[in-house]
């Protein structure tokens, strides 16, 4: 859950808030964000390759 003030935090800000909720939060997001990225690099290949 964000707080009430969202649109006003910096992304610092932001990021230190969810770090409080969650330590494992932002390791879990830039696994995440690695994998998306991966896996849209692999698929142009695919499509390149077809």
């Amino acid at each position: 859950m964000l707080p009430d003030n969202v649109a006003n935090l910096s992304l610092a800000e932001l990021s230190a808030y969810q770090h409080r909720q969650g330590p494992g939060l932002a390791q879990k997001q830039a696994r995440a964000m690695r994998e998306v990225r991966a896996y849209f690099k692999y698929s142009r290949v695919l499509e390149l390759k077809i």
